[in-house]
């Protein structure tokens, strides 16, 4: 993936990262992201964007008037948006820890990803907690989550 399209330089980590959030929005695998899916996911973490603002977020990126964004357009997307800020990190990350206790547990990833749809088992769910677990605690904490989210341990 060319990245110098953007605005932004982004590490190698980063774009990992925006090519795992594509391919959890892109539910059908087309290569491609809707506006019904990025509404759909969004919601599901505990945001509200209306239709106009979703179809606006996707718009302002879509160079083909296809009402929907490829990668490329989904990098752009995400470089007017900034990656993101500590607030939206902090309420994302609470979002996922329900318990509150401070990391997110295996469970408690399970939970959400099944409130977006997906179809993970234990296993599948283990390993997303050991890529995210970067202290080693068998938990997500808040510094690790933010490592993963921004790729802060290149």
């Amino acid at each position: 993936v060319d990245c110098r399209l953007t605005t932004m330089a982004y590490s190698k980590t980063m774009v990992e990262n925006f090519k795992e959030a594509f391919a959890l929005f892109d539910v059908k695998g087309h290569g491609v992201i809707d506006v019904e899916n990025l509404g759909r996911v969004m919601r599901a973490i505990g945001l509200e964007p209306s239709d106009a603002e979703l179809h606006n977020m996707i718009t302002e990126v879509d160079g083909s008037g296809k009402g929907a964004v490829d990668f490329a357009e989904f990098m752009k997307m995400m470089s007017r948006g900034g990656t993101s800020t500590a607030s939206e990190l902090k309420e994302t990350f609470s979002l996922l820890n329900s318990g509150g206790g401070g990391s997110i547990s295996a469970a408690e990833l399970k939970m959400v990803m099944e409130k977006l749809g997906e179809k993970v088992t234990d296993k599948d769910v283990d390993e997303m907690i050991a890529i995210a677990d970067k202290s080693g605690s068998g938990a997500v904490s808040f510094a690790d989550f933010e490592a993963t989210v921004v790729g802060t341990n290149d």
